[in-house]
């Protein structure tokens, strides 16, 4: 979305991604314990030509690559973009893991350092975004100061 398009993405923890406030691309993973070598299965996928009208009637704010350049795209060059863009961040992950994307995460998560929302689907937290652990688990200061990992939930921020 930067190099390709120009645009200015941010990541809304834990798998979306906004461009000015409003979601275009969503990432969904799924582990499997394969044996011998256990496997992550990514999907991501990136409104691409979706119309104003089109984004209007989805429950939360959305855009797309043709509401933010003004023109329609090809789905072949939206993927080619991708694949181009994505080995250096896989290599960094494969030897590092989350730590070798700490610094491209931070310089574009929405949130850091303010107070949020997080609904875990069984509960509401409410707190600071500290930051991230290890594993990319959001850290959020409660109420009583205490740093609370979270690895699920929707995050808004107020």
């Amino acid at each position: 979305l930067e190099k390709g398009y120009g645009l200015s993405p941010a990541i809304k923890w834990p798998n979306d991604v906004l461009v000015n406030g409003r979601k275009i691309c969503g990432i969904l993973s799924e582990a499997l314990a394969l044996d011998p070598v256990p496997v992550i299965i990514l999907g991501i996928g990136v409104n691409v030509n979706m119309t104003e009208t089109e984004a209007a009637s989805i429950d939360r704010p959305a855009t797309s690559l043709y509401i933010e350049t003004a023109k329609p795209q090809t789905i072949e060059a939206v993927l080619d973009a991708v694949l181009e863009a994505w080995p250096p961040f896989y290599a960094r992950w494969e030897d590092q893991g989350f730590p070798g994307l700490r610094e491209a995460w931070l310089a574009r998560v929405r949130g850091l350092g303010e107070a949020v929302s997080i609904d875990t689907g069984e509960e509401t937290r409410d707190g600071i975004l500290e930051g991230f652990g290890e594993r990319g688990e959001l850290l959020l200061r409660d109420a009583r100061g205490a740093i609370v990992p979270l690895i699920v939930g929707d995050l808004d921020v107020f």
